[in-house]
């Protein structure tokens, strides 16, 4: 009996608020008051859910990348992004692209965020009507980043709910009060940060323990929970698999798009079964490590990722006694 081969899922990624990543490199270290000289620059199309994009089409899944960009500059803007074998449906609104800007020295990096179309007034209908044609044959979507000024913080969670009664599984990655109010609405995965978790705990997490109490709290409402801490490594929690990993050291040129290619990596691994392995947790933090070695948010190679993840530490643990 011939098995019929599965269909491949179609990944969404949504960025309201996206960017043009720019990329500066000094020759000295950064120090207050002097004039530093730029050795090495980038600028590329970005913002987080571009950026997810990104990773998902290295690894050849099916992805179209959506939200707003500025109708001044969309051609360029567009045109970078499909040039990355990722299909672009983005509304035009007025203005133009923000620009970010991190700046890299010998020691640290300091990072410049532009606000995102400040004159733009969000009228949630209109959005609804766009994001139910961008996510029509929708599998799986990632709604990522910051929300422009004019949108109110539960835009996310308003989404995430409609998305649900369609039967579209969803991933959050944003901060504040759209991440507190999104995670009300029970998206599939979330991926805050430390200082995000502490965002949505209301208190600092000055321990471990206390991390993954907070991630078990998490975890009665959304399906799978992982916080990253940069360097210091991440936690993965779904069902009853509990994991924690170290991504391996790498020499840093650009911590722009890190945790982005970490949640490419991720969803689109982890989405297909809805489980989660070691393996993936441990490609997940070869791709944020990876990223870090590039400037601007350029994309990483799926080779890259597969040498780093041999070097990552994955280690299970109990949520039982935190």
């Amino acid at each position: 009996m011939a098995f019929m081969k599965e269909k491949p899922l179609h990944f969404v990624t949504v960025t309201f608020n996206p960017a043009w990543d720019i990329w500066w490199q000094t020759e000295a270290p950064l120090r207050r008051g002097c004039v530093h000289t730029i050795r090495k620059t980038a600028r590329v199309a970005g913002g987080k859910g571009v950026n997810v994009a990104k990773l998902l089409a290295a690894n050849g899944r099916r992805v179209t990348a959506g939200g707003w960009v500025g109708e001044e500059d969309a051609e360029t803007f567009l045109a970078e992004v499909r040039a990355r074998g990722i299909a672009a449906a983005f509304h035009r609104a007025p203005g133009r692209t923000r620009e970010n800007l991190m700046v890299r020295g010998a020691n640290g990096e300091m990072k410049f965020n532009h606000p995102g179309f400040p004159s733009v007034r969000c009228d949630f209908a209109s959005v609804l009507r766009y994001m139910r044609a961008l996510t029509e044959k929708a599998d799986v979507v990632a709604l990522c980043g910051s929300l422009p000024a004019g949108f109110p913080p539960d835009t996310y969670a308003r989404l995430i709910r409609d998305l649900h009664r369609r039967g579209v599984a969803t991933a959050l990655d944003t901060s504040g009060e759209a991440l507190i109010r999104g995670i009300a609405a029970g998206p599939t995965l979330i991926k805050p940060n430390r200082a995000e978790l502490e965002e949505i705990a209301g208190r600092p997490l000055r321990s471990e323990t206390a991390v993954r109490r907070e991630i078990e709290r998490l975890r009665e409402r959304v399906e799978a929970v992982v916080v990253t801490d940069g360097a210091a490594g991440a936690w993965f929690a779904v069902g009853e698999v509990r994991l924690w990993g170290r991504p391996p050291p790498v020499r840093a040129a650009d911590s722009t798009g890190a945790g982005d290619a970490f949640l490419g990596q991720l969803i689109g691994e982890y989405f297909p079964a809805r489980r989660l392995t070691e393996e993936i947790a441990a490609r997940a933090l070869a791709a944020g490590a990876a990223a870090a070695e590039r400037p601007g948010s350029t994309p990483v190679s799926p080779e890259r990722v597969t040498a780093l993840a041999s070097r990552v530490k994955i280690a299970a643990y109990t949520p039982r006694g935190v």
